[in-house]
This record gives C-alpha cells, structure tokens and sequence, in this order.
C-alpha cells in the first residue's frame, strides 16, 4: 500500500510561512521578546514556578513547556536531573 499526492491547479496556493506571520501580525517580533502580559502580581518566591508531579513525585517548572508536557504523558519516567 501506497499514498500519493494529487495537486490540482483549481485549490489555492498554500500561504508560506513567512506569508502567514506577516498576515497574523507578528513576523516583527524578535526571538527572546515576550509579547504576552503577566495576569496578577509577580509570584513572591521562586518556588511558585514550580509543582509536584502526582505520578512521578519530580518537582516540575512550570516555565517550562517541556518539562510540563512530559509530566503529562502516561507512564513517564522522572527526567533526569542535572
């Protein structure tokens, strides 16, 4: 079994992607600029970014995507530390 594509001159050109940020507004930001808005007060200690994993019991920052999506996943394995 095999796929193949079918490209047909009636459906519309795919934007790229320099094309589409340009459209959403946001192809001036630079890399490291943070665009968002802080909801509420700064948090008061460092310990704020962080919780405790309910399946592993590792501490997890919650700055990090990475970290927060792995400790999501059923199964995982604490990460290890450094």
């Amino acid at each position: 079994m095999f796929a193949c594509a079918v490209i047909s001159p009636y459906m519309p050109k795919r934007p790229t992607i320099p094309e589409f940020l340009k459209d959403a507004g946001i192809a001036s930001v630079k890399p490291g600029k943070i665009i968002g808005k802080r909801v509420g007060a700064a948090p008061e200690d460092e310990r704020e970014h962080f919780y405790v994993c309910r399946k592993c019991g590792q501490a997890v920052d919650q700055r990090d995507l990475g970290q927060v999506f792995h400790h999501e996943m059923p199964g995982h394995k604490p990460l290890p530390t450094q």
